[in-house]
């Protein structure tokens, strides 16, 4: 009897090709969050395995230990955002960053994700950074800190194929002290003024009005396009922030950002983010008009 309970517990063991599911996650404070995954397999060379998350995930990028890359397909299924390749030996690093994790009301941000695996996983334990600044109001993990920022934290074993692990949390940005307010008015006053002589260089220089104010000179600039190409700050931007302003200048100097994604076909998680960004920089500005963020130059 003893030797038959040594079998079943070895089997049971040995059954789970996943040995180790590591997660380390960070949410910045747009609401996206990036994810890396260390995975540690047992016997299972040139095993196809699965991933699936309940968000739309972006920049998916799987490697073996020595980072190669591996082939890997993206798929959705029944409500969730899959990921599958073949085991290449004993380990494989997954990435990607998905906006679905997240949602906002008011104040007030709640992460909720769901994942399975297509095989069982012996030891699962996963770390969720929260963006500098957060405090945190519930969560179904354990919490510790590092002195600047949140980290919960999340431990099961033996878990079954298909079987859904859940992983929340919700908190909000902590209001600025006033101890800070005097910082944060003596920034805008530096950032203002060095605008100011921004704006007085690029007069002389003879250069366009770019952003808001091209508006005053819309009905005299039909090239649009033209006057993008020879404008000093636009040539500041990368490749895909200036694919962004383009495609908004097309538009007439203002669209939604849901047509930018239909147009350029940028990936939304990093489409939210160059927008956050150009926005901070007062290239563009974002409004809400219902369900849809309006954009305008």
């Amino acid at each position: 009897m003893r030797w038959l309970l040594l079998f079943l517990l070895l089997s049971s063991i040995s059954f789970s090709i996943i040995s180790n599911y590591s997660m380390n996650a960070a949410i910045d404070r747009s609401g996206i969050t990036s994810i890396s995954s260390s995975i540690n397999f047992v016997d299972s060379v040139d095993k196809e395995v699965s991933f699936c998350f309940s968000g739309e995930l972006s920049g998916v990028l799987v490697v073996d230990k020595s980072g190669l890359q591996i082939p890997a397909v993206t798929y959705p299924s029944n409500g969730f955002d899959c990921v599958s390749f073949v085991v290449p030996y004993d380990y494989a690093r997954m990435t990607f960053e998905s906006d679905g994790f997240t949602s906002k009301n008011g104040s007030l941000w709640d992460f909720h994700m769901r994942m399975y695996s297509s095989e069982n996983i012996r030891s699962f334990n996963s770390k969720l950074t929260l963006s500098p600044g957060s405090t945190l109001q519930k969560t179904n993990g354990a919490v510790s800190s590092t002195g600047e920022a949140l980290i919960i934290s999340w431990k099961s074993q033996n878990i079954n194929a298909s079987q859904k692990l859940y992983l929340a949390a919700a908190y909000e940005f902590a209001r600025v002290q006033d101890s800070n307010i005097l910082i944060i008015l003596a920034a805008i006053i530096v950032v203002a003024a060095a605008a100011v002589y921004f704006f007085y260089l690029r007069r002389r220089a003879g250069s366009k009005p770019f952003g808001a104010e091209a508006k005053k000179v819309e009905a005299k600039e039909p090239e649009t396009e033209e006057w993008l190409e020879r404008n000093d700050i636009f040539r500041t931007l990368d490749e895909v922030d200036k694919e962004i302003v383009r495609e908004i200048a097309r538009q007439n100097g203002k669209t939604t950002q849901a047509k930018i994604y239909l147009n350029t076909h940028i990936a939304k998680a990093t489409l939210s983010r160059r927008l956050a960004s150009l926005e901070n920089r007062g290239i563009i500005q974002k409004s809400q008009k219902g369900n849809r963020n309006l954009i305008t130059l």
